[in-house]
């Protein structure tokens, strides 16, 4: 898994130019044919800080117990 490009690619989308991310979509198009990504580390990456948020929401809004 390239979890350097899946980093990348999550940065370049939360910046202010999320044209950026379009353009390397388009170039993997253009030279693979396909706009989706090869490898499953975006998914893995945001599936991880999903639950490192959930995890931190739980801790910080849990509720006392009665």
């Amino acid at each position: 898994m390239d979890i350097q490009s899946a980093l990348d690619q999550m940065k370049t989308l939360c910046s202010t130019s999320p044209s950026r991310a379009y353009k390397t979509s388009y170039y993997r198009k253009q030279t693979k044919d396909h706009w989706a990504r090869d490898d499953p580390a975006f998914f893995a990456l945001q599936v991880v800080f999903l639950v490192c948020t959930s995890i931190a929401y739980v801790i910080a809004f849990r509720v006392e117990g009665r």
